[in-house]
């Protein structure tokens, strides 16, 4: 048996440094559109490129917002419980991560025992209705948007309801209009929205189905977010490779016209000293800073100012200039 268990062993290592010298899969014509696109539009220094494409391919760190949507004490014996499990506060208010883990990563290293206390803790607070699962980043919209308690808030393109649920929370004694064009994604919303805001939270959040560029001019808004349809592709960590590997510059090209007439309608409903932040999670200029570009050309009366969220949050400033491409890098 012991030189069984050896001869397995010396195996096991042979397959392994084997495995370590094995050729790299060559990339997909995807991925050598978007390396070839990104590397032109100098989104980073030069000498950064290599870790900002290394850190898309990891997989997305456990975040999560708890509050106190019960007010019952269970907020503050999910936080202890946080705690105990290891979680780190965040920035955005009740934030949490478990920092530099990722369910997809203890599956994959057979760790069972801490999944599964991740996946209970984690289902158990959904299942009170003081806990739900968003990345860090998505948090940042409305922390830049920056809603105060009375505000009347428009939120021009809600589904699935991570943002509003979040907007409900920050807007104590206002009022959420939270809009989605999908009939099924409008439901969808309505349903999580019942569940996690619950009581007199949910009575101040109106859910409509309509097209967000077409939205009546009888009402104005103290803040406005138009976190718009987006081709997506600063989202690889979650959407994982695939999405990397059909990539296009095409895709951004074709949402351009709707993303700007999204801020064009939500400017237009914005009251005169309110705030609207426009987000995507695309890395893409032709769907950031493009359209915010040709937003403030159509509209004058608005002002660009900083997004408010401190030192805390890594951020780099937009580009002042980016190269329009079609397919082939041209």
């Amino acid at each position: 048996p012991a030189l069984q268990r050896a001869a397995k062993a010396a195996t096991t290592a042979g397959e392994a440094h084997a495995s370590s010298n094995a050729p790299k899969e060559k990339p997909t014509a995807g991925e050598q559109r978007f390396e070839a696109y990104y590397a032109q539009q100098h989104l980073v220094p030069a000498p950064e490129f290599a870790k900002l494409l290394e850190a898309l391919r990891k997989p997305l760190p456990i975040t999560f917002r708890i509050f106190d949507a019960t007010r019952d004490g269970t907020c503050a014996r999910l936080e202890a419980e946080a705690r105990a499990l290891g979680a780190t506060r965040l920035q955005a208010k009740g934030a949490w991560t478990f920092a530099g883990e990722a369910r997809r990563e203890l599956r994959a290293q057979g760790d069972k025992t801490r999944d599964g206390a991740l996946r209970d803790f984690l289902v158990r607070g959904d299942r009170f209705r003081c806990l739900r699962r968003q990345e860090e980043v998505s948090m940042a919209s409305v922390e830049a948007l920056d809603p105060r308690p009375n505000d009347v808030v428009l939120d021009c393109c809600a589904a699935p309801g991570s943002k509003t649920t979040q907007l409900v929370e920050r807007c104590e004694g206002g009022c959420v209009v939270a809009v989605e064009y999908d009939a099924k994604r409008a439901r969808a919303l309505v349903a999580r929205s019942l569940h996690v805001c619950g009581g007199d939270r949910a009575a101040r959040l109106v859910v409509c189905k309509g097209d967000a560029t077409k939205l009546p001019s009888s009402q104005r808004f103290d803040r406005v977010l138009c976190d718009v349809p987006c081709s997506g592709d600063g989202a690889l960590r979650k959407t994982g490779m695939r999405a990397y590997r059909r990539w296009r510059c095409a895709d951004a090209l074709a949402l351009h016209d709707l993303q700007l007439r999204i801020a064009l309608k939500g400017a237009d409903l914005l009251k005169v000293g309110g705030r609207l932040v426009y987000s995507t999670c695309s890395l893409n200029p032709v769907e950031n800073e493009a359209v915010v570009f040709r937003l403030l050309e159509a509209r004058p009366d608005l002002a660009l100012v900083d997004h408010g969220l401190g030192t805390a949050w890594r951020a780099r400033p937009g580009l002042a200039t980016w190269r329009l491409l079609v397919e082939d890098h041209r």
